[in-house]
């Protein structure tokens, strides 16, 4: 893991909120497996096969942590590691889930700002709505790769809280708007200045756990989206339903300006509470920094995630651009992203259904999307014990296919319809939190290419903002059949992609297999002849998760 300067913040007692994560999360709870116990007299194989250990030795740069690391014993190992992982999921995971809470409340508000009289007020007609949603993701494409590339080289605990206080402040501007012009500008610098958290998120949290460890906790971050959708339909109803005329100001430009201040004490909180790197962090005890770089080390297969590398930003672009596994995870993001338009327009859905007062149908907005975090939840749990990302990912694209058809053939019921868009929701979601977890621990290493790769994707991801949003013209109303069309193309696109990565992952697997059993690991040149993946695989056992 790349070693930042400058030390993290230290957390007294935290919030009453984080308890809950910090239960849920233990990581006896899950049974997730400890670290590879180690000595010196006996390292296990998923950090070394004993037979290779002076070959490694021979082609890896001496490593103080590593050899602190392999000198515990594997009781020792053991117990700090679970300490480690209780330390992360309190005072880490919670943090950065509750963030991308309120970084998708706050570019979504747009969606119930619409049954307040958002367009009217601001003169929006026709298209421009749809427009206005899209242009954010303009913003966000533009801002997508070199965001995540500085993350690599700037300190997480005063990037990441700067880009939250900003887009607070750019947010809270859209309740000022009343001008189609204004709305778009604003729409656009919203997806400029969001552009950074999410793929920072995930490279923050690929650089703290294991992929043994990721998929619950990239679960638990993509549900922060699902639970934003959820609360949103309540705090709106609250917002809009009370704040009418206060100020002499439509309730909607309340929403925008009370959400806004609410993001920015949580930037103020997320920059003293955020930490960098393990290696930095002053809540983690020595031991405790040894075993979380060690691990982290061993789960990778190479020692060079402990310390700045020889690529360089352009360098690690490059190795990504030309790695086909980065574009199928690409297709299969943008196919779920495309997929998952309907959430710009969830409210105006379920009116159309047939529920017509506004409060009722932000409320009726939540239990979706509360059903979809729970799905979510579970498939990842399941598959971080199994070490398998396709099949939950499969049967999430399948459910969703069969919302979409149903949503089409079904068109008079509006309490099935309704119950449809859990199946929906569920499945689209299933397979949006699978992508990235999946994507960290394909590519671990050089984490300046795991950075790159996770821009490409996130930006590929985000170019299907720039024309679903479209599916769901007003033109398209109140059934909405072309729309749910559209949808199901992507969705079929998404689960061939999962087929296709589930195909070529294992028969790198096979591969690895037949490598381990022909390769002398002890030669040297047969081993420098083998690409990195195969070094790794022949020498620490590495596999893909499938």
């Amino acid at each position: 893991m790349t070693d930042v300067p400058g030390q993290a913040r230290s957390i007294g007692i935290a919030p009453e909120v984080f308890i809950y994560f910090a239960l849920v999360f233990d990581s006896t709870t899950w049974n997730m497996p400890a670290a590879p116990p180690t000595d010196t007299n006996n390292v296990d194989n998923d950090i070394d096969k004993l037979s290779c250990t002076n070959h490694i030795e021979s082609i890896t740069k001496t490593n103080t942590v590593i050899d602190t690391y392999r000198s515990y014993t594997p009781e020792f190992s053991r117990e700090t590691e679970k300490q480690l992982v209780r330390k992360i999921d309190r005072r880490l995971l919670p943090l950065v889930v509750i963030i991308y809470l309120f970084n998708y409340l706050d570019r979504n508000s747009i969606t119930q700002a619409r049954l307040y009289g958002l367009q009217k007020d601001t003169h929006v007609t026709g298209a421009v709505y749809q427009t206005a949603i899209s242009i954010f993701s303009a913003g966000y494409i533009a801002m997508q790769l070199p965001a995540t590339m500085l993350m690599t080289k700037l300190r997480p605990s005063l990037y990441l809280p700067g880009c939250i206080i900003t887009w607070a402040i750019v947010s809270g501007c859209t309740g000022a708007t009343s001008s189609p012009g204004g709305l778009l500008a604003v729409r656009f610098f919203l997806g400029l200045v969001e552009a950074p958290f999410f793929p920072g998120a995930i490279y923050l949290l690929s650089c703290w756990y294991t992929k043994r460890e990721l998929g619950v906790r990239m679960a638990l971050l993509i549900c922060g989206l699902l639970l934003s959708n959820c609360f949103a339909g309540l705090i709106s109803a609250g917002i809009l339903s009370g704040m009418d005329g206060v100020g002499k100001l439509a309730p909607w430009r309340w929403l925008f300006i009370l959400e806004g201040l609410a993001t920015i004490i949580v930037g103020l909180t997320a920059m003293a509470l955020l930490p960098d790197y393990p290696a930095t962090t002053k809540w983690l005890s020595e031991d405790e920094k040894v075993v979380a770089q060690g691990r982290l080390a061993a789960d990778a297969g190479s020692e060079d995630v402990l310390g700045e590398e020889d690529v360089k930003i352009w360098g690690g672009i490059a190795q990504a651009s030309k790695d086909v596994r980065v574009w199928l995870f690409a297709c299969l993001q943008m196919a779920t992203t495309a997929s998952i338009s309907y959430s710009h327009f969830f409210p105006t859905l379920i009116k159309q259904i047939g529920f017509k007062d506004n409060t009722k149908v932000l409320l009726l907005t939540s239990p979706p999307y509360l059903f979809a975090f729970i799905w979510a939840l579970s498939f990842a749990i399941v598959a971080d014990k199994k070490q398998n990302r396709s099949v939950g990912a499969g049967i999430s694209a399948v459910v969703a296919m069969l919302g979409s058809i149903l949503m089409i053939t079904v068109l008079h019921n509006h309490w099935a319809r309704y119950a449809f868009t859990f199946l929906v929701c569920a499945g689209t979601f299933g397979v949006y939190s699978t992508t990235y977890t999946w994507l960290s621990s394909t590519i671990p290493r050089p984490p300046i290419k795991r950075a790159a790769a996770i821009g490409i994707a996130n930006s590929c991801a985000n170019t299907a903002s720039l024309f679903a949003n479209y599916f769901w013209l007003d033109q398209y109303q109140p059934e909405f059949t072309v729309s749910w069309a559209c949808t199901l193309a992507f969705q079929a696109l998404a689960f061939s992609s999962i087929l296709a990565l589930c195909f070529l992952l294992r028969r790198g697997n096979k591969e690895f297999e037949r490598l381990a059993r022909t390769v002398n690991c002890n030669d040297p040149d047969a081993v420098a002849r083998l690409d990195d993946d195969s070094q790794r695989a022949v020498l620490n056992g590495f596999r893909y998760i499938t």
